[in-house]
């Protein structure tokens, strides 16, 4: 008999998780809903990672499910708010978003106050990226994937 005593969603790769006692699957593919979905992005189009950029570490996003918002918090810094559904303020990237070195299909998320919020507190220029599907995370995250290990 297995029991899941812990359930985390990353909403945007490499930042701080959201603890969940209750979360949506996708059907289509089996894994948490918004898992992983967001991505920072640096200039050449890769995704950032924690060991790089640490200050990612103090990055909290959650997804209000109710609302259908992002919500990113950070020390010192408003609140910034996106609608998931927000297509408006999305941009195709072209297939040029990298993670793992793989290309995949994201749309830079957000508006210009998004670019400037994160690019502020990291200290580097970077776009929050969307995994353009939309009911997949970013590729080679498959730590979102249950086993018997991690219930």
């Amino acid at each position: 008999h297995l029991q899941l005593s812990e359930m985390y969603v990353f909403p945007i790769k490499s930042c701080v998780a959201m603890r969940v006692k209750r979360w949506q699957i996708s059907r289509k593919i089996g894994k948490l809903k918004y898992d992983r979905e967001f991505a920072l992005v640096d200039s050449s189009g890769s995704a950032m990672r924690m060991y790089s950029y640490p200050r990612m570490a103090l990055i909290r996003p959650v997804i209000d499910l109710n609302a259908g918002l992002l919500i990113v918090s950070a020390p010192n810094c408003k609140d910034l708010v996106l609608r998931l559904d927000q297509f408006k303020d999305a941009s195709d990237c072209g297939g040029s978003v990298k993670v793992c070195g793989n290309k995949c299909g994201g749309r830079i998320w957000g508006n210009r106050l998004a670019t400037e919020w994160f690019s502020s507190f990291l200290g580097v220029q970077c776009w929050l990226a969307r995994y353009s599907n939309n009911s997949e995370p970013f590729p080679c995250d498959n730590t979102a994937v249950m086993n018997r290990n991690s219930v």
